[in-house]
């Protein structure tokens, strides 16, 4: 890389993983579980409420949502960096609504029973910050966060979780390759 050429930004780089291929592995069986588990924990804390998907990515959680838990795709609201992230979920689930857009700048219009951060809450420079904002924002009183997050490494980011939020509900999933997800309900305590 040339030192004098500016650095690419977070959305050009998000671009080029998913046009070469590198998120493609989300979309197979050693992911299918953390998905499952997510669409039902959904099902049975929002049933077929709204939903905002915070880097939703090419769509798989979606449509996981829309098969196992009955999340019209009216209902799901979907945000990405990248764009050809979003052609290919609204390829995969049709009706919903996607946007490329940056939560960590810009505002979502809307206020939502459910907002998920899977694997994504720990892409953001200041996540205490994201979820303040998307309490403020994004939530009317009773509405849940669902956090998915791999490995035991993320401990100061559930801290932060718990500092805002009450567990309602957790599953720990595992796929075959020992990779593990720990996945909760979050009620946050204040509006």
């Amino acid at each position: 890389m040339d030192p004098l050429s500016p650095a690419p930004s977070p959305r050009e780089v998000w671009e080029q993983q998913y046009r070469s291929g590198g998120w493609d592995y989300l979309a197979g069986e050693d992911e299918a579980g953390r998905y499952l588990a997510i669409a039902q924990l959904c099902r049975l804390h929002i049933g077929d409420g709204s939903v905002l998907d915070v880097g939703c990515g090419a769509g798989i959680l979606a449509a996981c949502l829309h098969r196992h838990a009955a999340v019209e795709p009216a209902r799901y609201t979907g945000i990405d960096l990248a764009q050809e992230a979003l052609d290919r979920a609204a390829a995969v689930c049709p009706g919903a609504r996607f946007s490329r857009l940056d939560y960590a700048s810009e505002l979502v219009p809307g206020r939502y029973d459910g907002v998920i951060f899977n694997e994504t809450l720990y892409c953001f420079v200041d996540p205490g910050a994201i979820i303040d904002k998307c309490i403020a924002q994004n939530m009317p009183a009773g509405s849940l966060l669902f956090v998915s997050m791999y490995g035991e490494h993320h401990a100061p980011l559930w801290e932060a979780l718990a500092a805002r939020c009450d567990t309602l509900d957790q599953r720990i999933v595992e796929n075959g390759r020992g990779v593990r997800w720990r996945i909760r309900v979050l009620l946050p305590r204040s509006h």
